[in-house]
């Protein structure tokens, strides 16, 4: 590993007092005073704050310098690119070629490392910090040393992994294992049966875990429609599904049918007439004509 040094190169970019604001100028002055006796992490303070009052390209540099002095290689890219953005090609010539040197250097301390994640919308911490970027393919500068990198991404479970920091390229597939899902079915019914994917899963009101992806709900219950639902869940989703039923109207039974008991008036009306003519027939009226049997039965 080659040796950073930092010292020359932060006084001759010193600038008038007029060039910063009063406080920049301070905090700024003061971090060239702890860097001259050697007390680089207090300079890289002062530095730090000088940028929050007034960024110039000038802090930025010294930022960069100073954190490629304590070894944080990653830091030091960081401000680098920073400085490149906000420099002037002109006026900062010196500088910006002194800059493109220094990565060269911070570019063989640090383990370029490419990440495949999935899914592409996770989000990647090392070392307890945020990364930006997104998207299935990351690039990451670690570093000497070892690191802690998660994976998170909602509805999935979190992945840790620890890389070690060696400088060159190294890879690094992580694949996140997509939570269960959690369903609540309620039928209102204690005695429905409820299956899942065809597989019985409770009566009156189930809950289960499910993974990702569709699934049909079925509720039978004694004298409704069955009822019937695809769902598409997500991973770690959680659900409730009310069933709702239409009751069917029970059969009628034989001695229930209005027709029945039409058929059923007319035979015992046919009955009756008969008996009737028997009994005047055994009986006769006023000697039997067939005039008198028929007034008796029109008055009966």
């Amino acid at each position: 590993m080659k040796t950073l040094l930092v010292g020359a190169a932060l006084f001759l970019l010193f600038v008038p007092e007029t060039a910063f604001a009063q406080s920049a100028r301070e905090e700024f002055q003061r971090g060239m005073e702890l860097t001259a006796e050697g007390r680089r992490a207090e300079a890289l303070r002062h530095f730090q704050r000088a940028r929050e009052f007034e960024e110039r390209p000038v802090i930025v540099f010294n930022i960069m310098e100073t954190l490629a002095a304590l070894g944080r290689s990653r830091e030091a890219m960081d401000a680098l690119e920073r400085f490149m953005a906000i420099s002037n090609e002109e006026n900062d010539a010196a500088d910006r070629a002194t800059a493109l040197a220094r990565r060269t250097v911070l570019l063989e301390t640090l383990t370029q490392l490419t990440m495949s994640v999935e899914p592409s919308s996770a989000t990647v911490e090392v070392d307890g910090v945020a990364e930006g970027g997104t998207g299935g393919t990351r690039v990451l500068y670690l570093d000497p040393g070892d690191h802690t990198i998660l994976v998170r991404a909602e509805g999935f479970a979190t992945k840790r992994e620890t890389v070690v920091g060696v400088g060159g390229e190294a890879s690094l597939a992580v694949w996140l294992e997509p939570l269960d899902a959690s369903v609540v079915i309620r039928t209102g019914i204690p005695s429905s049966q409820i299956t899942v994917d065809g597989e019985e899963v409770g009566r009156g009101e189930a809950q289960v875990e499910v993974a990702a992806g569709e699934h049909v709900i079925r509720v039978h219950a004694e004298g409704h429609d069955d009822y019937t639902r695809t769902i598409d869940v997500e991973p770690g989703a959680r659900m409730t599904v009310d069933a709702t039923f239409t009751q069917v109207e029970a059969p009628r039974r034989a001695y229930q049918s209005p027709i029945l008991w039409a058929v059923v008036g007319v035979v015992a009306a046919g009955a009756a007439i008969s008996v009737g003519i028997l009994a005047t027939r055994d009986n006769p009226v006023d000697g039997g004509t067939t005039g008198d049997v028929f007034a008796a039965l029109g008055s009966w």
